[in-house]
């Protein structure tokens, strides 16, 4: 990781553990905060592309956790801008992929629950299945992605 960003990633980590362990809201709204800092500055940019999709992918992560604890709507959009940002700098065979693909169907998914756009079912729908398809999906994530498919296609065709 940049020294610069060190500090940073290392107190929003720390906050979202603590929202975690101990379900501590005012925690999870100081993680949120700080990815939004960081993924925000202009000095990110310049920043190693693995090292910037690592952390877009966690920033995206916080603020769909951030959405589903709080019920803030202005967290869905930036939580799928980030995701995407994650995903455009990643090769295909990236380790992390899939997991920024599922994190993008759950954002998706929520944002359909929200709206009822077909779009946004269908796009977490897409999502899953390249999650699937992707070369570095780690064992560990299947049932998670499998689980998380069929619910969206449950509720297309339910």
């Amino acid at each position: 990781m940049l020294s610069e960003f060190d500090d940073e990633v290392g107190q929003a980590e720390a906050a979202e553990q603590a929202y975690l362990t101990g379900g501590d809201l005012a925690s999870l709204d100081v993680a949120t905060a700080i990815w939004q800092g960081i993924i925000s500055r202009p000095s990110f940019d310049l920043a190693p592309l693995d090292v910037q999709s690592s952390m877009l992918y966690k920033a995206s992560r916080v603020l769909l956790r951030h959405y589903g604890a709080r019920g803030t709507d202005q967290d869905l959009h930036p939580a799928f801008e980030a995701g995407q940002r994650a995903m455009h700098k990643m090769t295909p065979d990236s380790a992390d992929l899939p997991k920024v693909l599922i994190n993008l169907g759950n954002v998706l998914t929520a944002r359909y629950a929200q709206t009822r756009r077909a779009e946004d079912l269908e796009g977490a729908i897409a999502m899953y299945r390249r999650a699937l398809e992707a070369p570095a999906l780690d064992p560990i994530d299947l049932p998670k992605c499998l689980g998380n498919l069929g619910g969206a296609l449950g509720t297309r065709y339910g």
